[in-house]
């Protein structure tokens, strides 16, 4: 259990170390992780160098261990990492020129440190800089074993004898193989999650495509319909003489169509202001009758036409929820309730809660939903389904409901069977105290 909390604690500080989770770069996250690496590094290699009475090495550590500490601060808390980058580059080129000359020079670990400099600095730059730290690479290791060939017996050999000599190549090594292993792992392990938001980037983009195309089919048929009726209606009246009954008849079909193209209407806004600005759930505490009252009203002398009775139960008068998405989904799960219950059948809404929770169940004894058709059900579909007086409806507004619940953490779900009713439930958190 220890362990686990240790490791829980170690993957907490090494997010925020790196700032994972802040939105930074990944190039960013890279040079914080090396930050870390090459600082721990150097806290343990200090020590060795001064037990070495390697002085000058001693001194050089401190001021990498300085200037690692300050960049790491510059990119991580003043989001500068071309200026820490430049800062790192430029000082570990001099650190590591002054260290080659003081430390051995050719039989010392300078030019191993030097590769291994030059392969963080690339994994961490912009690909435009990538030349130029290459050539700045390139030109101090010249520098420094020119100086060497000219100036061999000037060069200082700090090692007091061979085996601390050997202790300082072998350490060093070591430092370079995790600085190695950690640059490489961590850039494998980000390809991998980078590879794999992009690839349900891809699926998401698909999914709303596929949505998108149906939504299109969606406003051919169900759109173009009533205006096709209408202008229909104009052309007859034009040029017929009906009668008042037929005109009576046909001002009520138009009627109806109009009315399904609004409620169509009214949700495909609502579908693509959520997918162009991303709705956000403003959740409060609402009183239901005060504020659901009028909606409810709506919906009984629609339900009337058909000879409905609709019911609602209060046992509960409070819920904690967003006003403008939860009036959305009463007036699409009513109005599906309304068009697949058959004439002078029944409605029931309640508003219940326990403990944790608000509930509210919207249950009709109408015809039911197909079996084969309820595993898609909060989905859009092209396929258009009719109600008991031939009422429209395409499930664009079941969807809405999913997404305007899901907004709000809450939950919803149905049961249904045919020739019985469908209920449809809905279930929200309260207020956190």
């Amino acid at each position: 259990m220890q362990n686990l909390q240790k490791e829980k604690n170690f993957s907490l500080f090494w997010k925020w170390w790196t700032g994972e989770n802040l939105n930074f770069t990944l190039e960013s996250r890279i040079f914080h992780s090396f930050s870390f690496v090459v600082i721990s590094a150097v806290l343990f290699v200090t020590p060795i160098n001064y037990y070495n009475n390697l002085i000058p090495s001693f001194l050089l550590t401190l001021e990498i261990l300085l200037i690692q500490c300050v960049t790491y601060c510059i990119s991580r808390f003043r989001n500068k990492l071309a200026l820490a980058i430049d800062i790192s580059a430029v000082n570990i080129n001099l650190i590591l020129a002054v260290n080659y000359l003081h430390n051995g020079g050719i039989e010392g670990p300078s030019l191993l440190l030097y590769i291994v400099s030059l392969f963080l600095l690339l994994s961490i730059s912009r690909l435009n800089k990538l030349p130029y730290w290459l050539m700045l690479n390139i030109v101090f290791v010249a520098i420094v074993v020119a100086l060497e060939y000219y100036y061999g017996e000037k060069l200082i050999t700090p090692y007091p004898s061979a085996e601390s000599r050997l202790f300082d190549m072998i350490s060093t090594y070591f430092i370079c193989l995790v600085l190695i292993y950690v640059g490489t792992l961590y850039l494998k392990k980000s390809y991998i999650t980078q590879k794999k938001i992009v690839s349900e980037k891809a699926e998401a983009l698909k999914v709303l495509n596929d949505e998108k195309d149906k939504i299109f089919s969606v406003i051919s048929h169900d759109l173009r319909t009533p205006l096709a009726n209408v202008q229909q209606y104009l052309e007859l009246a034009g040029s017929v003489e009906l009668t008042p009954d037929e005109r009576k008849v046909i001002k009520e079909d138009l009627l109806e169509l109009t009315k399904n193209a609004q409620e169509l209407l009214n949700n495909l806004l609502h579908w693509s202001k959520n997918q162009m600005k991303g709705n956000t759930a403003n959740k409060r505490l609402i009183l239901v009758l005060e504020e659901f009252s009028p909606t409810f009203n709506l919906m009984k002398s629609i339900a009337m036409k058909k000879g409905i009775l609709l019911e609602v139960e209060i046992k509960n008068n409070e819920l904690y929820a967003d006003v403008e998405m939860l009036k959305l989904i009463f007036r699409n799960l009513i109005h599906n309730a309304i068009k697949f219950t058959p004439n002078n059948g029944s409605i029931n809404i309640c508003f219940d809660t326990d403990e944790h929770n608000y509930h509210i169940s919207i249950k009709d004894n109408g015809i039911g939903i197909k079996e084969e058709e309820q595993v898609s059900i909060f989905t859009i579909s092209t396929k258009t389904n009719y109600g008991t007086n031939k009422e429209k409806g395409t499930g664009l507004g079941l969807m809405l409901c999913k997404e305007y619940t899901d907004m709000q953490g809450g939950k919803i779900w149905f049961t249904s069977k045919e020739k019985e009713g469908t209920s449809f439930y809905l279930s929200f958190p309260k207020k956190e105290t």
